[in-house]
């Protein structure tokens, strides 16, 4: 088992009211200590981790709504607003 360096917590903002409308509204967030291993993780390790601690990665976890207010309800999920035709024709049509 590899070394472990031990981070400390802290508050932070996140989003933002500059950029884009699903990046609003800005929040404070506090984040406690953790460890964290000195070396990468491979693949194998990390299956291992998932299967024995039932772990979701950020990407599979169902976006808030509330975080995204107006956003198209199907593009709240992992990959769609980069994937789907519907929402580039909706950020193409944004940006001109």
């Amino acid at each position: 088992m590899s070394a472990m360096v031990r981070l400390p917590g802290g508050e932070s903002a996140l989003g933002s009211a500059n950029f884009y409308p699903e990046e609003r509204a800005v929040r404070s967030v506090k984040a406690p200590a953790f460890q964290i291993d000195v070396a990468p993780v491979t693949n194998r390790e990390f299956a291992a981790f998932v299967k024995a601690s039932g772990h979701r990665t950020v990407a599979e976890t169902p976006l808030d709504p509330a975080y995204y207010p107006g956003a198209d309800m199907e593009s709240l999920q992992a990959g769609s607003m980069v994937f789907t035709a519907r929402a580039r024709r909706s950020w193409r049509s944004s940006t001109r």
